[in-house]
């Protein structure tokens, strides 16, 4: 074959080269959430030798870590993602959260961690809440064995909480172990009655009686925006077994009950991964009055009463927070493609809580 013959051929097998791997990208990058659903909250933990990684989101764009950095983690998981892969097939994720990282799993790589039966003195409703502040304990001993390593070490990170925060919660938490274990007896199926179909039901009415009782509700609480795209159910417990009550219709941006912001008794807190939430399983809120838990998945980790901002990790996605992307407290760190999205939270919007913003890469400007 002679030179020019050489030379067609191998630029054929270049550009051939090329196509195929923006096939591959465009494959992996069509990734599609479907739907997502509510799931009852249990702990899970995962399975061994495991082969995968922990995602961001659920349109796994962005991994976070190899699910062997986990293998001893126990996960909170109330939310499931259905998913279209850029085969064409369906499949299951796990929205998991702990007191360090949350993220997506493939639902495969997670299996249930078994409930230790209940002591005869001891209810099944009290044993679970009993192994929840045990582990929230423990997860809060690492952060504060975490937060004095970073200290000694003086890296350049500040901390969100200092080892007395930690140690506080610690004791606080410690104390409500005690008193429940030292309840015995004392059922939790009496906030229940047997209706006449032989069904468990709750009057609505009770839920606040019922959550009064519990000594996270001793504290201030803070108020913090309300996510959208999902009915809002008030809870007697702190992990959604009871029957709960509807405070909030936030399907539609024009719903005339949506739910903007919620009074909580729970923390955030910051680290590598982002911010989540310190609590073992659903959030303490009150509203209008009443108080009980909801869907940590239903309550964003953005502040009313504060300035509060998140940078995005991707150059489409800006970020989010309670302040506009136009404020001077809002430093970008890494360069924005035109189109690029910032959310902000806000009362002061007629329909829902939100406002959307875009970015002019051209000229460097915001506009909503």
């Amino acid at each position: 074959m002679d030179f020019l013959g050489k030379t067609v051929v191998l630029g054929l097998s270049i550009t051939c080269l090329g196509v195929v791997g923006n096939s591959q990208t465009a494959k992996a990058s069509t990734v599609k959430v479907i739907q997502y659903k509510n799931l009852k909250a249990a702990q899970y933990k995962v399975v061994k030798d495991a082969k995968g990684y922990l995602y961001k989101t659920a349109t796994l764009k962005t991994k976070v870590h190899s699910i062997k950095s986990y293998s001893k983690t126990k996960f909170a998981v109330s939310k499931e993602a259905i998913v279209r892969q850029h085969n064409g097939k369906k499949a299951v994720y796990y929205q998991v959260k702990s007191s360090k990282v949350s993220g997506w799993f493939w639902h495969g790589y997670l299996v249930k961690v078994a409930s230790k039966k209940p002591t005869m003195t001891q209810t099944a409703a009290q044993q679970q809440q009993i192994t929840n502040l045990q582990q929230q304990i423990s997860d809060l001993k690492q952060q504060l064995s975490d937060l004095k390593t970073q200290n000694s070490n003086s890296t350049t990170t500040t901390p969100v909480s200092t080892s007395t925060d930690v140690s506080a919660q610690i004791a606080s938490l410690q104390n409500q172990l005690n008193t429940l274990k030292s309840v015995g007896t004392a059922s939790v199926s009496k906030s229940t009655t047997m209706g006449s179909t032989g069904d468990d039901t709750t009057n609505p009415d009770d839920i606040a009686k019922m959550a009064t009782t519990d000594d996270v509700f001793n504290g201030t609480p803070t108020e913090y925006y309300v996510e959208n795209g999902d009915t809002i159910y008030l809870y007697p417990d702190n992990h959604g077994d009871g029957y709960p009550t509807i405070i909030g219709n936030n399907d539609g941006l024009h719903s005339s009950d949506y739910l903007k912001t919620l009074q909580t008794y729970s923390e955030t807190s910051t680290n590598n991964y982002g911010t989540f939430w310190l609590t073992g399983g659903y959030v303490p809120v009150e509203y209008k009055g009443q108080k009980g838990y909801v869907d940590p998945g239903h309550i964003s980790i953005v502040p009313v009463n504060k300035p509060f901002y998140q940078l995005g990790n991707r150059p489409d996605d800006a970020g989010y927070g309670n302040v506009a992307p136009t404020d001077t407290k809002v430093k970008f760190t890494n360069s924005l493609v035109d189109g690029a999205t910032w959310t902000q939270y806000s009362k002061d919007v007629k329909n829902g809580n939100t406002i959307r913003w875009y970015y002019n890469a051209t000229t460097k400007t915001w506009k909503n």
